[in-house]
């Protein structure tokens, strides 16, 4: 399945790195899990849906090549806060939460 028109020498590279980036996708996880029985936790799953978007964006006509930005949103991190299922995974949000604010607000004052 090409995911462009395949004209040009990067669009050929951009082919074949999706293509095995989906082989690790799929059978990365598949042997983890497969064969070690282990679980998955929270983050692994929040990854792999992160990484399942990036693929259908592709599959809808998006490409990788072409200049991207970032669509800002309101999120309510109180509700993720309170659903994540382990005490670390709290502490992290908080973290990355404070390091992000310090991030914009030096932005903002350049």
């Amino acid at each position: 399945m090409a995911i462009n028109d395949l004209k040009t020498e990067s669009d050929r590279n951009e082919q074949d790195g999706i293509r095995y980036m989906l082989m690790g996708f799929f059978q990365g996880p598949r042997n983890l899990y497969q064969h070690n029985h282990i679980g998955s936790g929270a983050s692994n799953a929040i990854s792999i849906i992160i990484e399942t978007s990036f693929f259908l964006r592709l599959l809808e006509g998006h490409s990788t090549t072409e200049k991207a930005y970032w669509i800002p949103i309101k999120t309510d991190y109180r509700a993720i806060y309170y659903k994540m299922p382990t005490r670390i995974d709290r502490w992290r949000l908080i973290h990355w939460l404070k390091r992000r604010t310090k991030r914009i607000k030096k932005e903002r004052t350049r």
